[in-house]
């Protein structure tokens, strides 16, 4: 039987290294048991899950260096890793961030360390702490990342192989990779061995795929950002036998293009509270009695709404003026179902813009026109929002046009204003 290990970096080791050797062809009779690839990649992430990988990694590395490094040193080592280990013993509420593994600490160490050697000693130092300073790297961003990161090495190994065979005759490719590296067969007959047993390295790749669209599923923006590059490479493989492949990546990139019902929401609300309202845009007008918000909070409110904005500014799909004819007002479609909510806000802004924009998108065009300059809004907070307006069946750019024509302005003026309707909303 197996030979089980305790320490998590060696079973991590040894899946990760099934896995690999799985990619590398090292695998068949995957039609008879269903099984064994789904096992053995849940194996490797099940390590990769396990908060002690960076501890068991780091002591692999550090028992070696006992007496080789500075033991002041050595101890600041043990003693942080140890807080690690305390703190990973604690039990921790689903909604708690879990411990990250101190390899800022221990990294700021080792350079404050070398500060003090001589400029003769700091190459042996280097090579002897490098150990150290590696599993520093792998674990810097945590292991979400990491784990991200070895999914992505697995991914991009599979495309670089099977990039040579894109369209082309297996012989030909084969042959053709003898002549470029006459010495070194070994990997060329790893590239041909795993290229003749795609059949089975496709579900490993596919239960990959599979963990990488439910991070996407998620919306984890902080690993998608990651896994993008590697999902487009994967599109290139347009052969058909690639073909559940292609297909799978394609899929994951669609699904991030449709913004989530969330999503969508937020970006709204974010622009009815950073766009200025009516009340603020007709500076002339006086303000109703019922607003109880003072101009410096509500200002205030307005550039805080703004830095918020501007965060979310790389993930807004919508890139258009939500306020003009054009914008956000055609691109949603339940745009009508979303603003009341915003009706009663407390915040003037919002509750100001989300009847602007229900009136406009009411009556739009090409059967109504409503003149902006005739809006006028009152807002009385918890109590209500009302637009009072005007609005024509004609499109004002075609009377200008026919005054031009014509030259006979004062007829058209008058003939328009018969047209001209008032309307009132209330909410």
């Amino acid at each position: 039987p197996e030979k089980t290990s305790v320490r998590v970096d060696q079973r991590f080791a040894r899946f990760k290294q099934r896995v690999e050797s799985m990619l590398d062809g090292f695998i068949a009779a995957t039609d008879i048991d269903k099984e064994y690839v789904r096992d053995q990649v849940d194996l490797m992430m099940n390590a990769l899950r396990d908060p002690r990988l960076p501890l068991d990694e780091f002591h692999s590395a550090l028992e070696p260096l006992h007496g080789r490094i500075d033991e002041a040193l050595f101890r600041k080592f043990e003693e942080k890793v140890q807080g690690y280990e305390d703190k990973l013993k604690r039990y921790r509420f689903r909604w708690e961030k879990p411990e990250t593994f101190p390899s800022e600490v221990i990294l700021g160490h080792i350079d404050a360390f070398k500060q003090r050697l001589s400029p003769a000693d700091l190459p042996a130092f280097e090579t002897t702490i490098d150990p150290i300073k590696q599993v520093c790297h792998r674990h810097r961003r945590g292991t979400h990342h990491y784990a991200v990161q070895v999914i992505s090495e697995l991914m991009e190994t599979f495309y670089i192989r099977e990039s040579r065979f894109i369209d082309k005759d297996e012989n030909v490719v084969i042959q053709q990779l003898r002549r470029e590296a006459p010495n070194n067969l070994d990997n060329v007959a790893v590239i041909a061995r795993s290229h003749f047993q795609l059949k089975h390295r496709e579900k490993v790749v596919m239960e990959l795929l599979n963990i990488v669209d439910s991070i996407f599923y998620n919306r984890m923006y902080e690993f998608i950002s990651e896994l993008t590059h590697v999902l487009e490479m994967m599109t290139n493989l347009t052969d058909i036998k690639y073909g559940r492949i292609h297909l799978k990546c394609r899929e994951i990139l669609a699904s991030i293009d449709v913004s989530s019902e969330s999503q969508r929401k937020m970006e709204i609300e974010n622009v009815l509270k950073s766009h200025p309202s009516l009340l603020q845009r007709n500076s002339g007008s006086s303000h109703s009695g019922s607003s109880s918000v003072s101009q410096s909070s509500e200002l205030t409110e307005l550039r805080k709404s703004k830095s918020d904005m501007s965060m979310g500014a790389n993930r807004q799909k919508y890139k258009t003026n939500l306020f003009n004819d054009d914008g956000l007002l055609h691109a949603i479609p339940d745009l009508l179902e979303i603003l009341p909510k915003y009706m009663l806000s407390e915040n003037r802004n919002v509750a100001c813009n989300a009847v602007e924009l229900w009136v406009r998108s009411v009556f739009a065009p090409p059967f109504y026109f409503v003149d902006k300059r005739s809006m006028s809004v009152k807002w009385a907070i918890d109590e209500s929002t009302q637009c009072t307006f005007s609005f024509s069946t004609v499109n004002p750019k075609d009377l200008r046009k026919r005054t031009s024509i014509n030259g006979s302005s004062s007829s058209i003026q008058h003939s328009a204003a018969k047209k001209d309707k008032l309307g009132f909303f209330g909410f």
